[in-house]
């Protein structure tokens, strides 16, 4: 590990997120929680409340699993989960279970803004802190070309994603599409906000 890099335990499985972390100077530590999202429903009256609190049971499930012990003893400062949701108009949009649900979401989100919400919760590798955190972006889709939205339901790239899609993976395409707000949200995790939380667990601030 480079001493000059923080430590933190990746309560998931997701390569964007771990990537995202990487990127930010972290050094990541997979630890996905046995947790099935679609067991766990999030309610469009109540997304950011239901985000943060998935988030929460991931992270607190790792660190049950992993012990405090051992995650203070491998150098982990702070465990990083989060839970990310689409909302259009006043519908929740979740992981598309089949090929027929991708391309209805895509879809049905054409021309409209999305609400994407991503939940965070950052616990210290010892237990004594925690910080909920939330942010919202606002997504839109200009008028996409059938031949890309027949590529990308073939394609498979939609599961396991909320709305059905990776922002970065739609613009990497060249799909007409608008991002208001942090990036990050998008791809699942409020990014800022998690480096600022771990930055100040790392300085020893509280509150």
């Amino acid at each position: 590990m480079n001493a000059s890099r923080v430590r933190v335990v990746l309560a998931s499985s997701s390569p964007r997120r771990r990537e995202m972390l990487e990127g930010a100077g972290l050094d990541v530590i997979v630890r996905a929680p046995a947790i099935d999202d679609a067991l766990l429903p999030v309610r469009a009256a109540h997304v950011a409340r239901d985000c943060m609190a998935l988030a929460w049971f991931k992270a607190a499930q790792v660190v049950r699993q992993e012990r405090q012990g051992s995650l203070v003893a491998c150098g982990a400062r702070a465990v990083i989960a989060a839970d990310t949701a689409c909302v259009l108009g006043s519908v929740a949009l979740g992981k598309p279970a089949d090929e027929h649900e991708a391309r209805a979401m895509i879809e049905g989100t054409i021309g409209r803004d999305q609400r994407v919400w991503s939940g965070a919760c950052v616990l210290s590798a010892d237990g004594s802190e925690r910080r909920m955190l939330c942010a919202v972006a606002t997504v839109r889709f200009g008028e996409v070309p059938r031949a890309l939205i027949d590529d990308h339901v073939a394609s498979g790239r939609w599961r396991g994603k909320a709305g059905g899609y990776d922002i970065a993976d739609l613009m990497a395409h060249r799909w007409p599409v608008s991002v208001l707000g942090e990036e990050a949200v998008v791809r699942g995790m409020p990014l800022q906000e998690i480096l600022r939380a771990v930055g100040a667990m790392r300085a020893g601030v509280r509150g």
